[in-house]
């Protein structure tokens, strides 16, 4: 039997009326309402042309009414009948597709370390996918979940990065994950002594060489997770390569921007703080405050603001591409390697480094 449904205006709120065109309600014709998440009320009535079911929704919802080989079905809220993940030249991409008007809503959660996408009203449809892998850079899974009366998208990022979502179409959905500034830009890192000179010895028993390369690891390991190029001067167990030399590769290299890693030391065991130096040309003053200003906003209740200077320290002076030098704390202080001598800090330390570059290429 056709049938035909119009969204009507209820007394409190929007319901649905399903007419039955000629049809008179028989006496089996009962209804019965336990624990709806849509319905607060549900009615017939009949006059000379038919009868009609009058449902009195609890809020508004799309819904659809089709035939089935059990009969006629009314589904509330909408289908998610396809997701997608694609990686573009303008970046990551996930695509929905539902099967009606709908405005999801996105938000980036931090203790998730995801962007989380809610269709709120909605059901996931048989055979969507659960979960997808991202691209193993920006976005590392797609996971689609059933939450109560909305369907959940968590995207893991192994960052916060910039995104929005974009209508694509009448019911096609677009959340675009933006491009950081890294992508292909060439980065040099000058780790502090190494090999056969590895620097000031500590009260821990770690070498200053230990800390700088350890940090150098860290921070390599985030800018090639942000699509940087990556171009080491030294590794830990690298011949003795001097200064000028290792100004001489980074100018071959093309670098776009340098930044050596220092731990200090000082006759003063009193003496502890961080500080960076830079050689005063070019446009090295405002990336070594850009490296001072995220150190102290990272550590700027742990240790000493020791601020951004001019100097003429080699790797500084000879490379000819921007750079600077961080002096990350002290060595010969008990308080600063104590500090250093926690992998927790000294991720946090090539957070903030990584923080600093991303600004520099970002203005």
């Amino acid at each position: 039997m056709p049938l035909e449904s119009r969204l009507i205006n209820a007394d409190v709120v929007p319901g649905i009326a399903i007419n039955f065109p000629g049809v008179v309600k028989g006496s089996q014709a009962e209804l019965s309402i336990k624990g709806s998440a849509h319905f607060a009320a549900a009615s017939w009535k009949e006059n000379g042309s038919g009868a009609s079911l009058l449902l009195q929704l609890k809020q508004p919802v799309s819904y659809r009414l089709n035939y089935t080989e059990a009969g006629w079905q009314l589904t509330f809220g909408t289908l998610v009948q396809r997701l997608e993940f694609a990686s573009t030249d303008r970046g990551p991409r996930v695509r929905l597709t539902l099967d009606g008007p709908s405005q999801p809503t996105v938000k980036y959660s931090s203790a998730e370390a995801a962007i989380i996408v809610t269709v709120s009203g909605a059901t996931l449809a048989e055979g969507v996918a659960k979960e997808l892998p991202g691209d193993g850079t920006y976005v590392t899974q797609v996971k689609a979940e059933q939450v109560g009366s909305e369907v959940r998208l968590t995207v893991k990022v192994p960052r916060s990065l910039a995104y929005h979502i974009q209508q694509t179409g009448a019911t096609t959905w677009e959340l675009a994950v933006a491009l950081p500034t890294l992508v292909n830009k060439i980065v040099a890192i000058d780790p502090g002594h190494g090999a056969v000179d590895s620097g000031a010895t500590g009260t821990l028993g770690w070498h200053e060489a230990d800390y700088t390369h350890d940090i150098a690891n860290r921070l390599r390991a985030l800018l090639q997770q942000g699509g940087a190029k990556v171009v080491m001067t030294r590794e830990y167990s690298s011949p003795p390569i001097q200064g000028p030399a290792r100004a001489e590769l980074v100018n071959q290299s093309g670098a776009d921007l340098m930044i050596s890693i220092h731990i200090n030391s000082a006759t003063n065991r009193e003496a502890r703080g961080m500080e960076t130096w830079y050689y005063p040309r070019g446009d090295n003053e405002r990336f070594a405050r850009l490296v001072q200003d995220n150190l102290m906003a990272e550590f700027g209740s742990t240790w000493p603001n020791r601020g951004a200077k001019s100097g003429r320290y080699i790797i500084c002076r000879d490379t000819l591409t921007t750079g600077a030098m961080a002096e990350l704390g002290f060595i010969s202080n008990v308080t600063d390697e104590r500090l250093l001598f926690q992998p927790d800090i000294r991720q946090r330390i090539a957070q903030a480094l990584f923080k600093a570059i991303e600004k520099y290429f970002a203005d």
